[in-house]
């Protein structure tokens, strides 16, 4: 499994991780309780902890910004993107 560089959107350091492909809650029960509940499917700012949507930008409770942003077109970018896939901005 290939790893990828993922950057915090809080303090913007890098860690190499893994990412999962697939989850066995069999084999773990605290991953059986997060996906019984859907809890394993939320996101929560890394500031205050309040349960926040994929595609926010800021935490509409502290205002943390919890996304990097186009510069250009303002829409959301993942961390490891080079080029802005809705405008062709180069992102530095």
């Amino acid at each position: 499994m290939a790893k990828a560089v993922i950057e915090c959107p809080h303090c913007k350091q890098e860690c190499t991780r893994t990412p999962l492909t697939r989850i066995s809650p069999d084999r773990d029960p605290s991953v059986r309780k997060k996906v019984q509940d859907l809890s394993l499917f939320r996101w929560k700012c890394p500031n205050c902890g309040t349960t926040i949507e994929k595609d926010f930008i800021v935490c509409p409770v502290c205002n943390t910004q919890v996304r990097n942003v186009c510069p250009t077109c303002k829409r959301p970018l993942e961390a490891h993107w080079k080029v802005c896939p809705f405008c062709r901005t180069h992102i530095q």
